[in-house]
């Protein structure tokens, strides 16, 4: 944290101390912090994953404990730790095998930590967070790794009128996943705007994204992008859903200029939803495809992250872009959830292949407290291309 937002965190707690005068507010305060709540999330999962002629594979255990403290004058605070931990030795992976075959490591921080403060049409944090505008497309949390991506950040957020909504965060640093072999990305200046307004048809946001971070590449320093999107459903018995998207982005350090297309439609009937989709990470002829850095990339374009990581950074397809095209159909039997989705993969310049994919997932929720599930990928590569296949079971509980 820089000098400036420590400034700004210390007179947040000093106005949180000595409000409501001198007498009263530390019982106040002390009942505050005693009264809060405790909660936490525990995650064994097992993570196969072959590609070509590498195997490996990891037995982790993932775990998030955190305290909430009652408000005070509006005032609260969060703090939560994660660690990930390999279980029974198991995390093997061949040495000579492309980096990042399973994305998980060995880790322990601090997941959140931040103040708010809440009242009425307005709330504010500063501190280390989770952010997630988008549907995750531009900006989430990634919380299918074992260390999530959290920010350090100072944000607010106002509802002025019904169903608007205006979201606005400064971030001076991104805690990136699985931080011990990925460097965060600190001395950020990353200005996230997001509008939004739930009608009656459905939900238009409108936003801009404007990333600045001195050293961390052109995918990440002066990036600036702007768009709009509409999602919504219609209908009683049988309900179509419907979802666009477009953004333009300007990388000035790369000198390219790109779009993002999004385009989906579905109808779910009795509990089973089909949906048809088309995505497009634009490409400036071939120079440099459409960036998401701050995104959650494996919810988007295949749960084997084929492109998840290209993606990041703009080089998805070698610089041509990606074309998603896929169906999905999926439902719960039982209270258990299934899904399944196909995917074909081609390059926005020249059309070329790029394979195509199938994902497939068994979840179950028990109460509460326990989840299970088990969840798989299957790449196919075009002709001279490296085939993958990942699987994954795990258990887990919340309280």
């Amino acid at each position: 944290m820089n000098k400036h937002s420590r400034s700004l965190l210390n007179s947040a707690i000093a106005a949180v101390l000595f409000s409501g005068g001198a007498t009263a507010a530390p019982n106040a305060i002390t009942q505050a912090i005693t009264d809060g709540t405790a909660f936490g999330d525990l995650r064994l999962r097992y993570e196969n994953v072959e590609v070509g002629s590498t195997d490996a594979d990891a037995l982790m255990l993932r775990s998030r404990i955190g305290y909430k403290t009652q408000s005070y004058e509006g005032f609260s605070a969060l703090v939560e730790f994660e660690d990930a931990r390999e279980v029974l030795g198991i995390e093997e992976e061949d040495d000579t095998a492309p980096v990042n075959t399973i994305l998980d490591a060995e880790m322990t921080e601090l997941d959140q930590g931040f103040l708010q403060y809440k009242h009425e049409m307005v709330t504010a944090r500063l501190g280390r967070q989770v952010i997630t505008l988008d549907g995750h497309r531009h900006v989430g949390h990634v919380g299918w790794r074992h260390d999530r991506q959290t920010f350090d950040a100072a944000r607010v957020i106002v509802s002025p009128a019904e169903n608007l909504t205006i979201d606005a965060s400064y971030v001076y640093r991104v805690n990136r996943i699985n931080s011990p072999v990925f460097s965060d990305i600190r001395g950020a200046s990353h200005k996230l705007f997001n509008l939004a307004y739930a009608s009656t048809l459905g939900k238009i946001a409108a936003y801009h994204y404007d990333l600045s971070a001195e050293n961390s590449g052109p995918a990440w320093d002066e990036t600036s992008t702007v768009g709009a999107s509409f999602t919504g459903k219609a209908g009683e018995e049988i309900k179509f859903l419907y979802a666009l998207e477009y953004a333009r982005q300007d990388n000035k350090s790369a000198d390219v200029d790109t779009d993002y297309k999004f385009l989906e439609l579905g109808a779910s009937y009795k509990g089973v939803t089909g949906k048809l989709g088309y995505e497009v990470l634009g490409s400036d002829d071939g120079k440099k495809a459409f960036s998401t850095p701050l995104a959650t990339v494996h919810k988007f374009g295949g749960w084997a992250d084929v492109f998840a990581a290209p993606s990041l950074f703009g080089t998805v397809g070698g610089g041509n872009g990606l074309e998603d095209k896929y169906l999905s159909i999926g439902g719960k039997v039982k209270g258990v959830k299934l899904a399944a989705v196909y995917h074909d993969y081609t390059s926005d310049v020249g059309g070329n292949d790029l394979g195509d994919e199938i994902d497939l997932l068994v979840a179950k929720k028990f109460n509460k407290t326990y989840h299970a599930g088990l969840k798989y990928a299957d790449y196919s590569a075009p002709t001279g291309g490296t085939d993958k296949t990942v699987m994954w079971a795990w258990v887990g509980m919340s309280f």
